[in-house]
């Protein structure tokens, strides 16, 4: 048998050798995929930043422009080329920033080019227009016990579209401190949440109430909806019997928290054909992406109502 200098057999220490050489390039591969994940990652938080400073940018141009000319209307930054921008933008992922006029929200939609998603495919969006939100609840008629007649106008900040029942999304509570206690004006029955009974109001009072969205004059109701100029109405078709008055420390919100439908049918007013579009992209679409939110969301509690007797 040959044998080396250290009089080990040259097989063995041949063998020695392959497996040292496969240890190393096992952790050559370690090394090289560790490398490659944290490089795909430090390109991923590249591209994300870059679109925040895009989104900036493009902000500010639309902006600079509504100071200087009637409000921007056009679906896409090609009027702001030239003046505003210096050639039509695109995401960094090779995708064209979209823009909603009426909305008044800029939107990339990640790598994918879709609405909702992921880290590389989460939708990154800008407001250059406040986002919609109820600024005042003005309750008219009786107050206490509500009455066939008696209605709420709700004021909104902007224009705003109505897709659905828009009585399943009001809800009043008259407990400050929380705002997943109360009742809805939804359906033939008032709802009450928690169903035992919530905190200053009785199972027995609103059980009979209904309430409906106004959406025209009539001898009963003297004012109606107009979504276009921000406004809902919501009149009281029939007396909610006896129980609990809607007084000075009620609130009024969109439902409370943790209780979003999957679906919001007070959205924000989408320019047709735009980004937002459920023709063009299906389902219920927010500017928060792909879920539904609510305009009060993040108010503890609503807004107070204000009282007009009739």
């Amino acid at each position: 048998m040959t044998t080396c200098k250290n009089n080990v057999p040259h097989s063995v220490a041949s063998a020695y050798t392959r497996v040292e050489l496969v240890m190393v390039l096992a952790m050559l591969m370690v090394m090289v995929w560790a490398t490659i994940v944290v490089f795909k990652r430090k390109i991923s938080e590249a591209r994300i930043s870059q679109c925040a400073s895009d989104l900036v940018v493009l902000r500010n141009a639309v902006i600079r422009h509504d100071d200087q000319n009637p409000p921007f209307s056009a679906s896409d930054f090609g009027p702001l080329v030239g003046h505003y921008l210096g050639s039509l933008p695109f995401d960094p992922w090779g995708n064209p920033y979209l823009v909603d006029s009426k909305m008044g929200t800029i939107v990339s939609y990640g790598l994918d080019g879709r609405p909702g998603g992921f880290d590389q495919d989460k939708d990154h969006i800008s407001h250059y227009r406040p986002e919609l939100t109820v600024e005042g609840a003005t309750y008219h008629g009786q107050t206490g016990t509500p009455v066939v007649g008696n209605y709420i106008v709700f004021t909104f900040n902007k224009p705003f579209r109505v897709t659905g029942d828009p009585t399943t999304e009001i809800f009043i509570t008259c407990n400050r401190g929380r705002d997943n206690e109360g009742l809805f004006l939804s359906g033939d029955r008032v709802t009450l949440i928690p169903s035992s009974g919530a905190p200053g109001f009785s199972d027995s009072g609103w059980d009979g109430g209904i309430w409906t969205q106004v959406s025209n004059r009539s001898a009963v109701f003297p004012v109606a909806s107009d979504p276009a100029n921000g406004l809902l109405v919501i009149g009281c078709l029939t007396g909610s019997h006896n129980g609990f008055s809607i007084g000075p420390d009620c609130r009024v919100n969109l439902r409370p928290r943790g209780a979003e439908p999957a679906c919001a049918t007070l959205r924000e007013l989408m320019s047709d054909g735009g980004p937002f579009d459920p023709s063009v992209f299906p389902g219920c679409l927010e500017p928060g992406g792909a879920r539904s939110r609510s305009p009060l969301e993040g108010q503890d509690v609503g807004v107070p109502f204000e009282f007009e007797g009739r």
